[in-house]
C-alpha cells in the first residue's frame, strides 16, 4: 500500500465528479479528512472498470480519492457503466488537487444520490413441519 500523499493521479470524471486515480493500493489511514477514498474492480478484461466500491481484494483495478461521499458500507458497491468515468488527460497529486478546491473557494461536492447496492444475505428456508401438511 502506499501513502495517498506521496502517489501522483490521473484526473479522471467519476459520474460526473472530478476525483484522482491511480492503479495503486492507497493506504486509507494516510487520506486527509475531508477527502473519501474507495476501489473501482474490474471485470475479467483488465481495462473495463465495473463497480466502485469500498474496498476490493479481488480484480483491483485501482483507488480512487475525490470530495464525494457516495454512502458506501462494507460489502456495498455501485456498478459503472461505459459512460459513468472517464480519463481526463492529465495527473495531479493530491496537495494540488486539494488545493485547487480551497483557492478556488469552491466547496466539496454535495454527496451525489446514487443508491449503492448492498447484496442481501441468503436466507435459509424455514422448516417445514410434515404433520401440517
Amino acid at each position: 500500500m502506499v501513502n495517498a500523499k506521496d502517489e501522483n493521479y490521473e484526473v479522471i470524471k467519476l459520474f460526473g465528479q472530478e476525483a484522482l486515480f491511480t492503479n495503486s493500493r492507497i493506504d486509507r489511514e494516510t487520506v486527509p479528512q475531508r477527502m473519501y477514498c474507495y476501489d473501482i474492480r474490474h471485470g475479467d478484461d483488465d481495462s473495463v472498470p465495473c463497480s466502485l466500491e469500498p474496498s476490493v481484494f479481488v480484480n483491483h483495478m485501482g483507488t480512487v480519492i475525490c470530495g464525494v461521499d457516495f454512502g458506501m458500507v462494507q460489502d456495498s458497491y455501485i456498478p459503472i457503466g461505459e459512460c459513468d468515468m472517464g480519463f481526463e488527460g492529465y495527473s495531479e497529486d493530491l496537495d494540488s488537487y486539494m488545493n485547487g478546491w480551497e483557492k478556488a473557494d469552491v466547496p466539496f461536492p454535495a454527496p451525489i444520490v446514487i443508491k449503492p447496492y448492498t447484496p442481501s444475505v441468503p436466507q435459509e428456508p424455514e422448516p417445514v413441519d410434515e404433520l401440517e401438511l
